[in-house]
């Protein structure tokens, strides 16, 4: 390779590297999305709910990143335990501890708010009540 093909390698290499940021500088991004306020939403509780002396009369629901959607399939494959997805702004202590109307309402939301290959899936997995006229 001559000296200008080199020089000109060198310069392609150093802007393809600068381009493209380490797994440890891209963890350390802030992001922030356009429309932020979108991708939350409170669900105000009809029957608010104390647990560990916590008073819980809302619960924010969010859409997850790829980063959280990620994490929580990793930790479902390494657990058999039951799994919620990662879009609640409480424990699970407190969604067990939920009204079964408000697990509805918060139900409603997350469905609005989950990736779209997963709302058929959710969907299609939900029993369904009879009027015991089948």
């Amino acid at each position: 390779m001559n000296d200008e093909a080199s020089v000109r390698a060198a310069m392609v290499a150093s802007a393809a590297s600068a381009a493209s940021p380490t797994e440890e500088s891209v963890a350390k991004l802030a992001s922030r999305f356009d429309n932020e306020a979108e991708r939350f939403e409170d669900v105000p509780l009809d029957w608010p709910v104390t647990v560990d002396g916590i008073r819980y009369d809302k619960i924010t629901v969010h859409r997850m990143t790829v980063g959280e959607l990620g994490d929580f399939l990793t930790s479902m494959r390494a657990d058999d335990s039951r799994a919620r997805f990662p879009m609640y702004s409480v424990p699970d202590a407190v969604l067990d501890a939920l009204d079964a109307d408000d697990g509805d309402k918060i139900e409603a939301a997350v469905q609005r708010f989950l990736p779209r290959r997963f709302r058929v899936a959710q969907m299609a997995a939900r029993p369904t009540l009879s009027d015991g006229a089948d």
